[in-house]
């Protein structure tokens, strides 16, 4: 999350709307002046002195690349209900149009954490964008990921991929003797290419999946 705001700060339009803000790494002047606002408008929104309209809303979420639910009503942030001191505060994404959407945040377990050893690792949490029968994983479900491994490698290791416009899974194979260097990917709905590995869009290794009730 954002260096400085708490997770209770995910529980107001304006302290969701800084923390988005603070992660876009845009001053409270920068976000006035693309909005054609004041400052000190921007300083009321955040501080929930005022609220802003909803066509405003809409237009500070695409400028901030969140979802207008997620400065409104806070997005995915009760998935777990557990004390803020309890959890560790992961970004949700999701990919649309090739860009990606800030939904809200996720506060996961510490016992959770702890048992997956993430403590120390860059977490993000990502929509699958299309089913992935192959892995038994449906479009929606939340696909937990180490954001700092962008590399394939190992053998039948779950990534997520960026594939188009969208986001997809997929299962390595090292190939070698003639083909060392290339890997043979499974994907979501079963289907297998062989192809260069830097030539692969990672996202990151998949730690665990959140499915969708």
């Amino acid at each position: 999350m954002a260096k400085g705001k708490s997770a209770e700060d995910h529980l107001t339009i304006g302290g969701r709307m800084a923390w988005a803000r603070l992660r876009k790494k845009m001053t409270q002047k920068d976000l006035a002046a693309h909005l054609g606002k004041s400052r000190t408008t921007i300083v009321q929104y955040e501080s929930n002195t005022i609220n802003p309209t909803f066509e405003t809303l809409n237009e500070i979420a695409q400028e901030l690349d969140v979802d207008p639910s997620y400065i409104a009503f806070g997005g995915l942030r009760r998935w777990f209900d557990a004390p803020a001191e309890d959890t560790k505060t992961i970004p949700c994404f999701r990919v649309e149009g090739g860009s990606r959407i800030t939904e809200g945040v996720m506060n996961l377990p510490s016992e959770l954490v702890r048992d997956l050893e993430l403590d120390d690792v860059p977490v993000e949490i990502v929509a699958l964008s299309k089913d992935a029968p192959a892995f038994g994983y449906r479009r929606g479900d939340r696909v937990v990921i180490d954001a700092s491994r962008k590399g394939v490698g190992g053998d039948k290791n779950l990534f997520l991929m960026r594939s188009g416009a969208s986001v997809d899974m997929m299962q390595t194979l090292t190939l070698s003797g003639p083909a060392l260097g290339d890997v043979l990917i499974t994907f979501g709905d079963s289907q297998m290419h062989r192809m260069k590995a830097d030539e692969v869009d990672v996202m990151g290794a998949v730690l665990c999946v959140i499915k969708r009730v």
